[in-house]
């Protein structure tokens, strides 16, 4: 966040150039034709926030003991916080914790983000783990009760709410044991999942898939689990 005066945007702005910014701050709003009164703006949207504003950050010393003291007791402990960023990888949550002084802040990383929280957004979090390798310090953070998806089964984050619901896919090879197809997230990324022989709706379970399927052809799906070897697909709960 930064304050914008000619002498920094003169730098790399020409007089007449269309910009983008965001309103950081309202100084002295109940004065609005005094000197005083100003608008701080952001030139990027994770950068309205500026942490400093509220405080010192906490020591993450302080913090993996409360949070050690937690998982000892086998605790899910939540705190009030609000996203400062928002990134590829997930979004960044600042947030202050009872025992601990100061601003506590940590990534919470896409496939623990749940809902489509903006900068500014008021969200419950908790701590996963509290990372302290030499000058590597890091807070991960978790906006859900279950358990993180962990090894191969994280990548398919984009597929975590949508267990139980019917997707469309498209049938991009065979096995003996069944077909693979190519699903859509509701974020739009795509995974290949595996239709069984004994999930395809036919008159009785097919011995070899493409003799009821063929490649190309648009399925509805029920999307049933995933695991570390991937996702499962149904055709006959999806048309059930």
């Amino acid at each position: 966040t930064t304050a914008l005066t000619p002498a920094r945007v003169s730098e790399k702005l020409q007089e007449g150039d269309p910009i983008t910014v965001y309103v950081a701050e309202v100084i002295k709003p109940e004065e609005p034709k005094s000197r005083d009164s100003k608008l701080v703006l952001a030139g990027h949207k994770n950068k309205i926030v500026n942490l400093m504003q509220f405080g010192n950050r906490s020591d993450i010393e302080e913090v993996k003991a409360v949070v050690d003291a937690q998982k000892s007791k086998e605790e899910k402990v939540y705190y009030k916080g609000l996203v400062t960023a928002v990134k590829d990888i997930g979004v960044i949550v600042a947030f202050r914790m009872p025992d601990v002084p100061g601003i506590s802040s940590g990534l919470v990383y896409k496939t623990e983000v749940q809902g489509a929280p903006d900068i500014m957004s008021e969200v419950q979090v908790r701590i996963l783990e509290v990372v302290i390798d030499g000058r590597r310090k890091q807070l991960k953070l978790s906006m859900r009760d279950e358990e993180p998806l962990t090894g191969q089964a994280a990548k398919f984050g984009d597929f975590r709410d949508m267990v139980e619901k019917t997707v469309k896919g498209t049938v991009t090879g065979f096995q003996d044991y069944g077909a693979f197809v190519e699903v859509v997230s509701d974020s739009g990324s795509t995974q290949k999942a595996l239709l069984p022989n004994g999930e395809i709706k036919a008159e009785q379970i097919p011995e070899d898939p493409a003799e009821v399927l063929e490649v190309g052809q648009e399925l509805d799906l029920k999307i049933l689990q995933i695991t570390e070897k991937g996702i499962l697909v149904s055709q006959k709960k999806a048309e059930a």
